[in-house]
């Protein structure tokens, strides 16, 4: 969803605002790497609090703990979805945009080529 909000970005932004894209391998390994450690960094801190949180409030006995834990990780659940609902909103509007934008430059570019043809 991420890719389909930033298509086009760069060519619509300020000079200014468009940094440096090119890396070299090296470069390009480290940044592979460090993004697939924040994603599992990600993935641990999106699963785990609710088992260690419903282990210590859950009571004594087995079964309140596992209707804590239960309840935790259907609230994480819907927290999540809710998240994925919101960028994914973003990257429809988007993509949406640019299919208008593209749209409106082929209607140009029609236009152009039944203005030479007159010529």
């Amino acid at each position: 969803a991420n890719r389909a909000i930033s298509v086009g970005v760069r060519r619509f932004s300020k000079s200014g605002n468009v940094g440096r894209t090119w890396l070299s391998s090296s470069e390009q390994i480290q940044k592979s790497s460090k993004a697939k450690t924040e994603r599992w960094w990600s993935f641990a801190g999106s699963v785990l609090p609710a088992p260690i949180i419903g282990s210590i409030l859950g009571g004594p006995s087995l079964s309140t703990k596992c209707i804590v834990i239960a309840a935790l990780a259907a609230a994480q659940s819907a927290y999540f979805l809710a998240q994925a609902e919101s960028v994914l909103a973003r990257a429809t509007d988007a993509v949406a945009l640019k299919a208008r934008s593209a749209a409106v430059s082929d209607t140009y570019a029609n236009q152009g080529a039944r203005n030479s043809a007159i010529l």
